[in-house]
């Protein structure tokens, strides 16, 4: 993926994660417990587009300085 698109996917994983966090406050222990896989699913997909966006503008730093 294009750094454009991975820095899109990172902002809107922020956006979701911070209103999931504001809804779990609502919601007792056993509703956070049975909700908590898709908490934990976001987190990793969180991390995987963060490396994927450090090394896509290593690629991307590369790729412009080849060209001169």
């Amino acid at each position: 993926m294009s750094v454009k698109r991975l820095k899109l996917v990172d902002e809107f994983h922020g956006y979701i994660r911070g209103r999931l966090k504001e809804l779990f406050n609502e919601f007792s222990h056993a509703q956070h417990q049975n909700y908590k896989d898709i908490i934990t699913q976001l987190e990793f997909s969180h991390k995987v587009t963060k490396e994927l966006l450090e090394r896509a503008k290593k690629y991307q730093k590369r790729d412009k300085e080849g060209k001169k």
